[in-house]
């Protein structure tokens, strides 16, 4: 099930934009324009079939996907046993930010003592894709 689709862009400062009222006259009308710079590529927020436990759900079973704005091209950002549990757009630097956990001490939760996996997608590539980089706290 999808819970958010999420298209990156950057909002440029306001810019004047000068022009003349008309050919006749020498008046010239200044207007501020805001302008975005947008990605052409979404980010689709999946909550995948959950786990059953004694008929109980485990964790939120949250994964990214990415496909161009048109929906082509879908690819899942991440292995199959990770689930997503923080993301962030840093607009500054065009770059997705995203955590993944495996339940590697197979107790049914995401936890503190889980592995986790930090990931960033770098939207300055014409092909962005996830790119996996180490955290040292």
């Amino acid at each position: 099930m999808i819970k958010r689709i999420f298209y990156p862009f950057v909002a440029k400062e306001n810019i004047n934009v000068q022009k003349n009222v008309d050919n006749m006259t020498d008046e010239i009308i200044t207007k501020s324009v805001s302008v975005r710079q947008t990605f052409s590529h979404f980010i689709y927020h999946v909550e995948e079939k959950p786990q059953i436990n004694n008929d109980k759900k485990t964790h939120q079973q949250l994964s990214l996907y990415l496909s161009d704005d048109l929906g082509k091209d879908l690819i899942k950002l991440h292995p199959d046993n990770q689930f997503v549990t923080k993301h962030d757009w840093l607009p500054e630097l065009a770059r997705y930010y995203f955590v993944t956990q495996t339940d590697s001490n197979q107790n049914g939760y995401l936890d503190e003592q889980d592995n986790s996996f930090y990931y960033f997608i770098d939207f300055n590539h014409s092909k962005p894709k996830a790119t996996n980089y180490n955290f040292i706290r």
